[in-house]
């Protein structure tokens, strides 16, 4: 056995494998609070940062910071509710149609509550499958909750809700769970929204606003 000994004894070369880090959860979170986020939350109190006037003066360059943020990682299993063309669309639509949404968040009420109770239950448990690194797994289970959320999604029109108001925030709400990850983004706002960001800075531009984002997902659902 001397002539195996002599081939492959010597001492252990190791390499440590380059460990990619800028997909780090952590890391991923701390560009995402470096950037401006708007929520329905803000648009029904005014006194939270950041007003929606504010943000929109700002539209562009607050999308430029998320994709900026989002942009290696979004495409990732574990990283599906980050996906920055939804984001982008949601925003834009948002500051398009500012003052009807502001109406239509204060007026419309969801009609079956137990859509976001059941969708945020199917959410935990694919984030058990997250938690064990089973990242495809994770991707499929938090796809059908969103596909069964948006298909049970509805708002009531009564009072002062009309249709439109209805509409727009089914709407809203159908961009924004769109993920690239679960399907096709084949809804009209997709089409009129989703061109290139044009963000233009000065020298004048001061930091923005940090918020801290838990995912579109939480954000969209404080009003449910």
């Amino acid at each position: 056995m001397s002539h195996i000994y002599n081939m492959y004894d010597g001492d252990a070369r190791c390499t440590d494998p380059k460990v990619e880090s800028k997909c780090f959860e952590s890391r991923v979170t701390s560009r995402i609070t470096r950037c401006s986020a708007l929520s329905l939350r803000t648009l029904v109190d005014q006194r939270l940062p950041p007003n929606i006037i504010d943000f929109c003066d700002r539209q562009e360059c607050n999308i430029k910071c998320y994709e900026d943020a989002v942009s290696l990682c979004s495409m990732k299993d574990q990283y599906v509710e980050l996906d920055p063309v939804a984001v982008k669309v949601s925003y834009r639509v948002s500051c398009d149609k500012k003052e009807e949404l502001k109406t239509a968040v204060a007026e419309c009420t969801i009609r079956n509550m137990t859509c976001s109770a059941d969708f945020q239950d199917l959410q935990t448990e694919a984030n058990k499958l997250l938690q064990h690194t089973n990242n495809t797994a994770y991707r499929q289970a938090l796809c059908r909750a969103t596909s069964k959320f948006l298909e049970c999604l509805d708002y009531v029109v009564a009072g002062n809700c009309t249709n439109e108001m209805a509409t727009l925030m089914k709407d809203i709400m159908t961009v924004a769970f769109s993920y690239a990850k679960c399907g096709p983004q084949d809804h009209a706002y997709f089409s009129k929204y989703g061109g290139d960001t044009k963000c233009v800075t000065s020298g004048s531009w001061k930091s923005m606003i940090s918020i801290l984002l838990f995912g579109m997902t939480a954000l969209l659902l404080v009003r449910l």
